[in-house]
């Protein structure tokens, strides 16, 4: 079930207010894993998810996600658990593993069985979870600003 949501997604108080998101970037809320997500997305085609570290936000990506779609992909930037307002875990863990199911969930969610995956600092950790969990869903992991992951 996806539900289209007004700016901003995060909350009043939330670093993301403010953000410099053009009209190309749009939110909504995606049910996925048990967690109603709120996404910024651009673009269509490819799916590539980019997931934040700490201490950013989805907002974060913007710019990103803006140049992706130009480039011809569907950009997807998640708030990860814990992240917004309401976002904290049903239950109660945030363990990279479980990070890692999130990403699964939320591509799965968005009706595509495979996507490129972009992580940043903790973000990064979530992507080499995912793909350590489901190898096929991955087509391309790009980790930014962390030391390679020997295993998950």
């Amino acid at each position: 079930m996806t539900q289209t949501t007004q700016r901003p997604p995060f909350g009043e108080d939330s670093p993301a207010r403010g953000s410099q998101a053009t009209d190309a970037v749009r939110h909504r809320t995606v049910r996925a894993g048990g967690l109603e997500v709120p996404i910024l997305e651009a673009g269509s085609g490819p799916l590539v998810v980019c997931l934040h570290g700490f201490p950013d936000h989805a907002a974060s990506w913007t710019g990103i996600l803006d140049r992706l779609a130009q480039e011809g992909y569907w950009a997807v930037a998640p708030a990860q658990r814990g992240y917004w307002p309401g976002g904290a875990a049903p239950d109660g863990s945030y363990r990279i593993a479980t990070t890692g199911q999130d990403v699964l969930a939320l591509i799965e969610a968005l009706g595509r069985e495979q996507a490129d995956l972009i992580g940043h600092d903790f973000g990064a950790a979530a992507a080499y979870a995912a793909t350590s969990l489901d190898r096929d869903v991955s087509a391309s992991l790009s980790p930014w600003r962390v030391p390679l992951a020997v295993s998950c």
